[in-house]
């Protein structure tokens, strides 16, 4: 199994994620991915910001840690340049149905209870930090 970073990023009540569609099926992920040997989880996800969304960010704090099939990481971050969309990772430019389709999206916080998020155990805990509409500034500590 394989360790992962993942990134939350929220701005004007909206929070950044990848829609997946794979095999017919469309779900949603926080964005990140695996850590490689020698990384920090601090710097895959500013790595895995980059790949996927085109942004480079600055992290805040580790907001969740939980384990099944590895450890994984979310960190909330502040993105602080590059182009939001414009993920130059390898996995962004496959458009076939083994991998499927990666699609940066910024939706409303409310709409998350919503969608299809997977895993479906890190809800709750995007629910808390969106509740309210929080910013990395405002995150509880």
């Amino acid at each position: 199994m394989r360790d992962s970073s993942r990134i939350i990023i929220l701005q004007a009540k909206q929070i950044a994620v990848i829609k997946r569609i794979k095999k017919g099926v469309i779900y949603y992920v926080i964005p990140g991915g695996g850590i490689e040997e020698g990384e920090t989880p601090e710097e895959a996800a500013i790595r895995e910001a980059k790949e996927e969304l085109g942004v480079d960010v600055s992290i805040e704090r580790l907001v969740h840690t939980e384990k099944w099939n590895g450890t994984h990481y979310y960190f909330l971050a502040e993105i602080i340049g590059g182009e939001f969309g414009i993920g130059n990772g390898e996995e962004m430019s496959l458009k076939n149905e083994e991998k499927g389709i990666y699609i940066p999206l910024w939706i409303d916080c409310k709409e998350l209870e919503q969608l299809p998020l997977l895993p479906d155990s890190i809800r709750s805990n995007m629910q808390m930090l969106t509740k309210k509409g929080l910013t990395y500034e405002s995150a509880p500590q």
